[in-house]
């Protein structure tokens, strides 16, 4: 049976939903600063607040590193940033998940999912080996049907490629995805790959940034999609 989805927006309803990871499904920021802290106070460097490196990431550790340069008055020329790049690498996947946290309302929207027979993936700027590790601790090897992330030869997001390869590695079909993420990286991806994106109001950016961005449609809890799912099963 096709559904329509007037309940939740002007898409088909999804057969593939994508997520993201930092900010999203698991709020790492308290795990992502610390390494990068580490990675700073080796070089002599002052560490930057947790709500400071919240808006330092989403793009990569490559742009994390030069961002955390430009903040404590390093140096950000090529060979500065590839080597906190390393060392923050390094330093995160010594640790990946010490106080991260999923959360409140994931669980049972992942479930709800599942549920009608959904196809759950994750794509993230996150080093895929250390982002593979993080979902598989925060939810078990089988919750999600793939897990991509950065890797050498794979443009990060925005780029609609890892979107794709996520797409086509979970068995999904990118005419029937959704994208589900918190900030404008995950507008502009699902805008180049031609899929819809709803707004996790929860996590980093918050609303206005995800409105601003021009999402489909901007959730302030992981309850109000799974309550959406649930009228859409109605229609």
């Amino acid at each position: 049976m096709q559904y329509t989805i007037a309940c939740m927006g002007n898409h088909e309803y999804p057969g593939v939903v994508v997520f993201d990871l930092d900010g999203t499904l698991v709020d790492t920021i308290a795990d992502i600063a610390a390494a990068a802290n580490r990675a700073l106070n080796r070089l002599g460097f002052v560490s930057i607040p947790a709500d400071r490196c919240r808006e330092m990431v989403g793009w990569g550790t490559r742009v994390l590193a030069r961002l955390a340069l430009e903040h404590t008055g390093g140096s950000t020329d090529d060979e500065s940033v590839d080597q906190l790049e390393r060392m923050i690498t390094d330093e995160y996947t010594d640790q990946p998940f010490v106080d991260s946290t999923i959360y409140a309302g994931i669980e049972p929207l992942l479930d709800g999912f599942r549920d009608h027979n959904i196809i759950l993936a994750v794509c993230t700027n996150k080093s895929e080996p250390i982002a593979q590790r993080v979902v598989h601790t925060a939810f078990g090897v089988d919750r999600f049907d793939a897990v991509v992330g950065a890797r050498p030869g794979r443009t990060p997001k925005p780029s609609a490629q890892p979107l794709y390869e996520c797409i086509t590695m979970s068995g999904g079909d990118r005419d029937s995805a959704l994208l589900i993420g918190d900030s404008d990286v995950d507008v502009r991806t699902a805008r180049a790959a031609g899929v819809p994106v709803y707004g996790a109001a929860w996590g980093y950016r918050g609303r206005t940034h995800l409105e601003t961005a021009g999402a489909d449609e901007v959730f302030d809890s992981p309850e109000e999609i799974l309550n959406a799912i649930e009228r859409l099963a109605l229609c």
